[in-house]
């Protein structure tokens, strides 16, 4: 999706502004507006789940992969060969999902697409179709998306569709394939 030139600058400002003032905001890209919001990090995108479920959740692009009681989870298109690309600013807008051991498969997920990855700082991050698994900090119920399609960061980011591709929205052609 290319952007016209105004928007992604002004979402690259609201970014800066919001670290430089060392506050919590979270800013992106979403189909052509600029979107702004001030959430409060839940606890679910901060913590380690020793073993979290991965399950399908009805929303509204369909049925997209989630935590069992948490939040849906999110591709990033900047990552690449089961490596994460979001750390620092960026993972406290798209907490990576931390665990201790690899998750298990709730009806609907195929548990061969399940894994994890170890980030740069020696943490375990849980993956699916080879994709790591981030929350949005923006999300404030379990069937939220409202991460789907940002750009921020230097890359768009995805609900997950159980084939391991990015879940997109009917009126771009269904459950795509990022």
């Amino acid at each position: 999706m290319t952007l016209p030139r105004s928007l992604a600058r002004r979402s690259a400002v609201a970014v800066a502004v919001a670290t430089a003032a060392g506050g919590f905001a979270v800013a992106g890209t979403v189909a052509g507006s600029t979107a702004a919001a001030a959430p409060r990090p839940a606890p679910h995108v901060s913590s380690v789940a020793s073993r979290p479920t991965l399950v399908l959740r009805r929303t509204a692009l369909g049925k997209v992969v989630a935590i069992k009681g948490g939040h849906v989870v999110y591709l990033f298109g900047k990552d690449t060969s089961h490596k994460s690309n979001c750390s620092g600013v960026c993972a406290g807008f798209w907490p990576p999902v931390l665990v201790s051991r690899k998750p298990h498969a709730g009806s609907g997920i195929h548990a061969g697409k399940i894994g994890t990855i170890t980030r740069s700082n020696g943490s375990k991050q849980a993956t699916y179709g080879g994709h790591p698994l981030y929350n949005y900090a923006a999300d404030q119920s379990g069937t939220a998306v409202s991460g789907e399609g940002v750009h921020t960061f230097g890359a768009t980011w995805y609900a997950l569709h159980r084939s391991g591709k990015a879940a997109l929205p009917a009126a771009s052609g269904g459950t795509g394939g990022y």
